[in-house]
């Protein structure tokens, strides 16, 4: 497959699978982006060299998975926001470019709202998948960009717990409410930082809030949080890092 804006050749996936005795033919595209975040985020894919080439996608929902177009894996940039229409952000700068989403080093890219100091942050990840081919070709990389909160919080307690994430960089708070067995992710802070985490359940005020470093420095050892109940009892709740 060659394309038109670049006559240069670009490469499609070709899965053959059987299922019932009957053969099936999927065809794909070697880079995609999947949406790893629990709120649904718009997703731009333009030229770096041809600015009337691109593609948006307005709503890319939680696990949804979008394709790259083949004109655009070559020379192709990313760029990403919340879909929201109740406070609206520009797209994140910087860009990704696409034919760097296998050695992607810049772990976050930020999107700024429209008011002061509004920031929402996403943490990337670039994932590779070598394709089978003839062992006379060339190896095809298959690589897709995962978008991800720099923060999520797992509750894993059989109650619903509140929890507090403060900066201590930048000094902002995030208040969060996380059901029994559910997550939620934090987009308002970044890496290179420390966060304070406090947390609270039915019965239980925050006690001595705990210091989370960021995801490149990952949690200490046997860390806990602490929470303290109305005669003052202190209960230690067991921070574990994914």
């Amino acid at each position: 497959l060659y394309s038109s804006a670049y006559a240069m050749p670009a490469r499609l996936i070709c899965d053959v699978s059987v299922r019932d005795g009957s053969r099936y033919l999927t065809i794909s595209s070697l880079m995609s982006i999947c949406n790893h975040c629990d709120i649904p985020v718009s997703v731009l894919v333009a030229s770096r060299t041809h600015p009337h080439l691109g593609v948006l996608k307005e709503r890319v929902e939680p696990g949804e998975l979008v394709a790259v177009p083949p004109e655009l894996c070559l020379m192709g940039e990313v760029r990403v926001r919340p879909a929201t229409d109740e406070c609206p952000f520009l797209f994140s700068d910087p860009a990704i470019p696409t034919d760097d989403f296998c050695q992607h080093v810049t772990p976050l890219t930020s999107c700024e709202g429209e008011e002061e100091h509004q920031r929402f942050h996403f943490a990337l990840c670039g994932e590779v998948t070598k394709v089978d081919e003839r062992e006379s070709g060339p190896v095809v990389q298959a690589m897709r960009l995962l978008v991800k909160p720099p923060l999520t919080l797992l509750n894993a307690m059989c109650v619903d717990m509140s929890f507090q994430v403060r900066s201590q960089k930048y000094g902002a708070i995030a208040l969060e409410d996380v059901k029994a067995g559910e997550q939620k992710g934090v987009y308002t802070f970044q890496y290179h930082d420390t966060w304070l985490l406090s947390g609270r359940m039915p019965g239980f005020v925050p006690g001595r809030p705990s210091v989370v470093h960021s995801n490149l420095a990952g949690l200490e050892r046997n860390q806990t949080l602490e929470v303290i109940d109305t005669e003052g009892k202190l209960l230690s709740l067991g921070l574990i890092e994914n």
